[in-house]
């Protein structure tokens, strides 16, 4: 069982800091810790589409706020890879970086769903 969650914790920790969901499990529980992680889920969605439009018109500088608001909320839940894509997202739009603000974009979705399924292993242990 030990080796069990030693290699959940390695799987995890490539997109994940599972510390950080591991404190929110012992304090809330692993079905508050389910209902927080939902409406993360709920907002990141809001916020892809978002930043979907805002990119496709060229609203650099709403699309660095959305960028802004993911980049906090991933952060607060520990989900380290997608916080950074965040950040560098929001930098190319900061920077008025079109292009590269788009190819930042293309991985965020991938990027999600490895987070997801760490955050799915990680509360399967709890």
């Amino acid at each position: 069982m030990g080796a069990r969650i030693d290699m959940n914790d390695t799987v995890s920790s490539m997109v994940i800091e599972p510390e950080q969901i591991k404190t929110l499990v012992a304090s809330a529980g692993v079905e508050m810790t389910q209902t927080i992680l939902d409406a993360f889920w709920t907002s990141n969605q809001e916020i892809l589409v978002n930043l979907q439009s805002q990119l496709a018109d060229g609203a650099l500088d709403e699309a660095a706020k959305s960028a802004h608001a993911l980049k906090g909320s991933a952060a607060n839940l520990g989900a380290v890879v997608l916080a950074e894509q965040a950040r560098l997202l929001e930098i190319a739009c900061q920077a008025m970086e079109a292009l590269s603000a788009r190819e930042v974009m293309e991985a965020i979705p991938e990027s999600i769903s490895k987070t997801r399924a760490a955050f799915e292993t990680l509360l399967q242990v709890a």
